[in-house]
């Protein structure tokens, strides 16, 4: 009887053993497939604004008369109705990927039309390099909300991008870096 006993003890510490290895290869997938998951949504970024992009800058090109104007709103690229025939430079208002709402952060001319739009997230990108021409300027943002896509000249960066990227800069500050010295 007493054998009997210590076999099963060696069974269920095997069971915990066993519990705890899958434990962390589930932690390990999970990770795995936030970084997949985190990519995919910034390769739509990537798309929608460019999307974007494209539409303002149809909207600007095709302004009638000769002094060019940028859309007062995001609604504006949807039903154009400068012209006698209404223009759609736009299908739809894209959902931002990081947010998940069709809300933009929205990046104004001086005379006073969108002439860009940004994520509003705050989340650290993984893309920080290898962009497209048009896309140069992203090289080495550590946000997505700063990868702003409009039309025209490099656009200031908005003062919800800067407060995001200062409190993204004192988290990462505070935590105690391993670097080696020289």
């Amino acid at each position: 009887m007493g054998r009997r006993h210590t076999q099963s003890g060696f069974t269920y510490l095997g069971a915990l053993l066993l519990i705890a290895v899958m434990g962390a290869m589930l932690a390990s997938v999970g990770s795995v497939w936030h970084t997949a998951s985190q990519r995919e949504k910034e390769y739509e970024l990537l798309y929608a604004g460019e999307q974007f992009r494209n539409a303002i800058q149809s909207y600007y090109e095709k302004t009638p008369g000769a002094a060019k104007q940028y859309p007062k709103t995001l609604d504006d690229l949807l039903q154009d109705r400068r012209h006698s025939v209404v223009q759609r430079h736009l299908r739809k208002i894209f959902i931002d990927p990081m947010t998940g709402t069709t809300k933009w952060g929205l990046l104004m001319s001086e005379q006073g039309g969108v002439r860009g739009v940004h994520s509003l997230s705050g989340a650290e990108a993984i893309k920080t390099g290898n962009f497209s021409r048009q896309n140069r300027d992203f090289e080495g943002k550590v946000l997505v909300g700063e990868w702003h896509f409009a039309h025209g000249a490099a656009a200031p960066v908005p003062e919800e991008a800067r407060a995001l990227r200062a409190g993204n800069a004192a988290a990462t500050q505070a935590k105690p870096s391993a670097a080696i010295p020289p």
